[in-house]
């Protein structure tokens, strides 16, 4: 029950001060735009600490009772079309996924997460035996009513499972395994390792396993910003757009993760990883946001891929494709073109004056990705090619150009859209994959692997029921915007709080 005081004259940060789930409260006092008509503040709360810990534990144990019993939002699809998906250009970067599966070992594969039918379409028709798994009936009668109509897929099994359960095949004794674009709705990292572990049991020697479309922990924040000033009028102030950023990030309920932790996995596994950038004919946000894993498990015999070559620059890669060396080489740490406004957006909200308005940061983010920008001006003059970025895909035609291959790979820990590119000899033995030896250089259990979407539902909870709480002893003149929950002390009086992707919120870029 909540310790609020009698109304009175209290302001709101002193009433929820009362409140026991409540450590710390700050008014922010600031206009929603530079005429101060919108003037509004908002309040910051640190909530108490054990308070917090013992519900996120408890939102733990609710979403573990939820998967093993199959409690599955994705049943809502009820009202959906029956009609399988049509016989038409297949969802962007679903091709260059088949492809590049297709290129593996694939006489018997599980999917796990198959829906409706998306990525099984398109590689049972080439396969000896497939088991197609997913939690929701809905789609598995879709399934089985399409293959029903295809009889030459008769070697197809269809299983009613969670993504942790692999009965139906047996251990070590699959070529491919497929986790189809599941792991974004799952609740933390402890639950994606039992998952991984269960099916990479299933993966015999010289087998894979894949791991379709998983959310881009660096770029999460990056990409609420860019939105945030994409829809604010052109008098909102910065002070403001923080505050729709702080609300876009505490509304983040996918599971998204830094490609580091991929490469833990495989070093505590005795894998190799291919941690693959998504690939595709457009650049909306999903396919610049997210990335592909492929880990793959040694035949007996079988040695582990060389070490490449370490390139910095691109006229490196230009010299070590004229040259000699047959081996790999890897290409480090380049900016995405693609991402480049979006990081000179959250940059420039980092940096700007509270009052500066939407429209000048607009300009300011244009100017930065042009030669132009203003001696006079405080921000910092960026360096063209930092601004601009590289394309992927220039890359990847720059190598295919001297008949190499190369795989566009997600740079662990970056938070600036920064890619590397394993660059492959036509002639190196077996098809260019871009695979690497695993690193377990640090826990799988690292707070800044992840963005703890259980702890964001405990904060987005919190703030309602304040908010609710104080709606009985305001009026509405004195309610805040909004109830702005922080995870450490120090960001209670922070100017301009920045958010690295992960459950903190931390220094600037």
């Amino acid at each position: 029950m909540s310790l609020f005081t009698q109304p009175g004259h209290a302001s709101a940060a002193d009433l929820l001060l009362d409140d026991p789930r409540v450590a710390g409260a700050v008014s922010i006092e600031s206009a929603t735009t530079t005429g101060g008509a919108g003037r509004r503040h908002s309040v910051r709360v640190l909530p108490e600490a054990r308070w917090l810990e013992a519900q996120t534990r408890h939102a733990a144990a609710a979403a573990s009772r939820s998967l093993l019993g199959w409690h599955n939002t994705y049943e809502l699809d009820r009202t959906v079309d029956a009609g399988i998906i049509p016989d038409r250009r297949v969802p962007d970067g679903v091709e260059a996924v088949t492809g590049s599966l297709l290129a593996l070992p694939h006489e018997r594969v599980r999917e796990t997460g198959c829906g409706d039918g998306l990525l099984l379409r398109e590689l049972a028709p080439h396969c000896r035996s497939y088991a197609a798994s997913d939690v929701s009936a809905v789609s598995l009668a879709r399934l089985r009513a399409w293959l029903e109509a295809r009889p030459s897929l008769d070697h197809v099994q269809v299983l009613r499972q969670a993504a942790h359960e692999t009965g139906g095949t047996g251990k070590a004794s699959l070529d491919l395994v497929v986790i189809d674009a599941s792991a974004q709705p799952f609740p933390d990292v402890d639950y994606l390792v039992r998952v991984l572990d269960a099916n990479w049991s299933q993966v015999a020697p010289g087998g894979h396993l894949f791991l379709r479309n998983v959310r881009l922990l660096g770029l999460q924040t990056t990409g609420i910003a860019a939105a945030a000033l994409a829809y604010a009028p052109d008098d909102m102030t910065v002070a403001a757009l923080r505050q729709s950023i702080h609300a876009g990030w505490l509304a983040q309920s996918e599971l998204a993760l830094d490609p580091a932790l991929f490469h833990r996995y495989a070093g505590s596994r005795g894998a190799t990883v291919s941690v693959r950038l998504r690939r595709g004919w457009s650049v909306s946000d999903p396919m610049r946001t997210s990335f592909d894993v492929l880990l793959g498990k040694a035949a007996a015999g079988q040695a582990g891929p060389p070490p490449p070559a370490l390139l910095d620059t691109v006229p490196a890669l230009r010299r070590w494709l004229a040259g000699p060396d047959q081996g790999s080489a890897l290409l480090r740490a380049q900016p995405d073109a693609r991402l480049a406004g979006d990081v000179a957006t959250y940059r420039l909200l980092s940096t700007a004056a509270d009052s500066m308005r939407a429209v000048e940061v607009r300009r300011l983010v244009a100017l930065r990705m042009t030669a132009g920008w203003p001696e006079f001006h405080p921000l910092p003059r960026p360096a063209l090619p930092e601004a601009r970025g590289i394309d992927p895909d220039a890359i990847a035609a720059l190598c295919a150009a001297s008949g190499c291959g190369a795989v566009i790979l997600a740079t662990p820990h970056a938070r600036d859209g920064r890619f590397d590119v394993l660059v492959e000899r036509a002639g190196s033995a077996g098809p260019p994959r871009g695979m690497q030896p695993g690193l377990a250089d640090g826990p799988l259990d690292d707070p800044a692997m992840a963005n703890h979407p259980l702890l964001l539902q405990s904060l987005r909870k919190l703030s309602q029921s304040l908010h609710n709480e104080l709606a009985r002893l305001l009026p509405e003149a004195d309610m805040p915007a909004r109830i702005l929950p922080v995870t450490r002390r120090d960001q209670l009086v922070l100017g301009a709080p920045d958010y690295d992707g992960s459950w903190t919120l931390t220094g600037r870029l």
